[in-house]
């Protein structure tokens, strides 16, 4: 029996069933129903279109995490897990401690002055810092929290959140006025660090009191004494812009 007989046959008895009609399976020599040259279009596309929204979907399920697992988990909280205990055996300077285990630790989300940096001088309230973080936390248990992002600086010491009994030293740092909110780059309680700082500037503790016998104040003199005459000058316009904006509140 010829093709053209076969397909014939085909469209017949497919009208007379209501199954799929001729134009996508036909009848070969041998007798085999096979996909037409329609048929095979209508299914490839059909496997594509289902191919491309399964991989829409999972990339839009990845997105999704990525985008709302940090703030979730880290803008005003801690790590979910703490790492010890461990022995703060040094305190180096108000952001640096060195652990029992030899491992020294950057306390992440703060500035403290500095004390041994091999450019910048020891800076004012540098010592008072390291003092007041030595007799909080020298020779005592600590726990390490971490975010999941950034755990190391650039000289391989570990960037974390220390606490002793249940105190965090970073935020207490700030609150004392000991140590500047680190800005340079995001973490995860940069919101809750940020009103530490916020505290102390406004009583006017550590670093943040300018007082007239400030150690600051003498180098901002010393700094306005090594300027030009326009660099002088633009400094006065810029005094008289603050004053303006910013007036000491009276008693």
């Amino acid at each position: 029996m010829s093709v053209r007989k076969k397909r014939i046959e085909t469209k017949t008895a497919s009208k007379a069933s209501g199954k799929i009609p001729e134009a996508f399976f036909i009848c070969d020599t041998r007798g085999r129903i096979v996909f037409s040259y329609l048929g095979t279009i209508l299914v490839t596309t059909v496997i594509l279109i289902l191919s491309m929204l399964v991989f829409s979907s999972f990339r839009n399920q990845t997105k999704t995490l990525k985008e709302t697992s940090a703030p979730e988990k880290y803008v005003q909280t801690a790590c979910s897990k703490q790492f010890g205990p461990y022995i703060i055996a040094c305190v180096i300077d108000g952001d640096t401690i060195v652990l029992n285990t030899g491992d020294r630790v950057r306390m992440k989300g703060i500035d403290a002055p500095e004390l041994h940096h091999p450019v910048i001088p020891a800076q004012r309230f540098g010592e008072e810092a390291r003092d007041f973080l030595k007799n909080l936390a020298e020779g005592k248990k600590c726990f390490l929290e971490y975010d999941d992002y950034d755990t190391k600086d650039m000289y391989g010491r570990a960037l974390a959140y220390v606490y002793v009994d249940n105190t965090d030293l970073n935020a207490e740092m700030l609150l004392r006025g000991f140590a500047y909110l680190y800005t340079f780059k995001p973490f995860g309680k940069k919101i809750a660090y940020a009103a530490c700082e916020r505290e102390a500037r406004e009583k006017h503790r550590g670093v943040w009191n300018f007082d007239l016998k400030d150690g600051r104040i003498s180098h901002l003199v010393n700094s306005y004494q090594s300027l030009s005459d326009a660099g002088k000058a633009k400094l006065d316009d810029n005094f008289k812009e603050l004053l303006n904006i910013y007036p000491a509140k009276g008693d």
